[in-house]
């Protein structure tokens, strides 16, 4: 990919990114809560808090963001997953537990 300049880099970049969060979400069930846009934020987000946004060199930038929205995806199945098994509730040792 070639690296655009000035204006065009943002809006370009943008697209790159949303391409990928697209073909990331196509390979996820139906009815995902997640959206394109939601998960290039969320990946852009937390890749902001550890590198220099955008890399020099926009390949591995890409490579790492596409790496960085399938962690996105992946923390958000965990989470729905443990809020419908009960991990939201408050865990008692058995020795607290009344005897009968």
């Amino acid at each position: 990919m070639n690296t655009p300049h000035g204006d065009e880099f943002a809006p370009s970049l943008y697209n790159e990114l949303r391409r990928l969060a697209h073909g990331h979400l196509r390979r996820e069930r139906t009815g995902h809560t997640l959206d394109t846009t939601a998960l290039v934020h969320e990946a852009w987000l937390r890749m902001s808090a550890a590198y220099s946004l955008p890399d020099a060199e926009s390949t591995r930038f890409l490579a790492v963001a596409s790496t960085t929205m399938r962690r996105v995806l992946i923390d958000h199945a965990r989470r729905v997953r443990s809020e419908k098994r009960g991990g939201d509730m408050v865990r008692e040792p058995l020795e607290a537990a009344d005897h009968f």
